[in-house]
């Protein structure tokens, strides 16, 4: 998953929860066994996520290219 993001004005109404969720649904359905994704290191989003079930189990590495 890359850029969950919710609008201000319904942030703290559970729809970035429900998001993920339908997510984790999604992949289910489709037969995966995970969900991963990157976050910021922001102790706000971890915590968001944490309360989502996801677990910090790694460092991730990315490189752009031009």
């Amino acid at each position: 998953m890359e850029n969950v993001v919710v609008a201000a004005r319904f942030k703290r109404r559970g729809v970035g929860r429900q998001l993920m969720e339908a997510a984790v649904r999604l992949g289910e359905c489709a037969g995966c066994h995970k969900v991963q994704l990157l976050a910021a290191d922001d102790a706000y989003v971890h915590s968001f996520y944490e309360a989502c079930g996801f677990k910090a189990l790694a460092q991730g590495f990315r490189r752009y290219v031009e």
